[in-house]
C-alpha cells in the first residue's frame, strides 16, 4: 500500500468494525466498506459503523455493500467528479471509480422495503463535516460544488 497511511484511531475502528461484522454470522447483516485515495480498499464495516476516514483530508472513490442474502432490486448511484450523476448500479457493484483518481461527491442508495425499514445514511463532506441523515432514495452529500466525500455511515432495520 502506497500513499497515506490510516492514523492508529482509523486503524483500531476498521479493526473493530471487522471483527463486529465477523462476529454477526448468526443472523442478517449488511456491510460496506469504501475504496480510499492512495490506500484502496478499507475492511468492511457493520451497520452504525462510519467507513472512510475524517480529519485526513482522504477522498472517498468508491463504495462496495454486502449482506449475507442477495438484495433484489438494491440500487445505488453515484454522482463522481467530472462525470456527473453515474448510472445505477446493483447490489455487490462498484458504486463510484477505481483507478480513476475520482472524488465520490453524492449518492443515492435504494434499499427496497422487502429487505429493510427506517433507511437512513449519512457522509462525511469536506469542510462541512458530517452530513444530516438522509432516508432511503435520498441524495447524501453535495451536487456541484466539488466537494469530497471522506466518510460514510449507514443504519437500517433488517427484516
Amino acid at each position: 500500500m502506497t500513499g497515506k497511511k490510516l492514523s492508529s484511531a482509523s486503524k483500531k475502528r476498521s479493526s473493530s468494525n471487522s471483527k463486529t461484522a465477523k462476529n454477526m454470522l448468526g443472523g442478517n447483516y449488511f456491510l460496506y466498506k469504501s475504496h480510499l485515495k492512495n490506500i484502496g480498499w478499507t475492511d468492511y464495516s457493520s451497520l452504525g459503523f462510519p467507513t472512510g476516514t475524517t480529519g485526513q483530508a482522504i477522498r472517498l472513490e468508491a463504495l462496495r455493500f454486502t449482506s449475507n442474502a442477495f438484495i433484489d432490486n438494491f440500487r445505488a448511484q453515484a454522482h463522481v467528479q467530472d462525470k456527473g450523476w453515474l448510472s445505477w448500479v446493483g447490489y455487490g457493484d462498484v458504486i463510484g471509480t477505481i483507478g480513476e483518481e475520482k472524488r465520490l461527491e453524492a449518492i443515492r442508495i435504494d434499499i427496497p422495503a422487502n429487505y429493510a425499514r427506517n433507511v437512513r445514511y449519512r457522509v462525511h463532506v469536506e469542510n462541512i463535516g458530517w452530513m444530516e441523515y438522509r432516508g432511503n432514495n435520498e441524495i447524501a452529500g453535495t451536487v456541484g460544488r466539488s466537494l469530497r466525500i471522506e466518510a460514510f455511515e449507514i443504519h437500517m432495520d433488517i427484516l
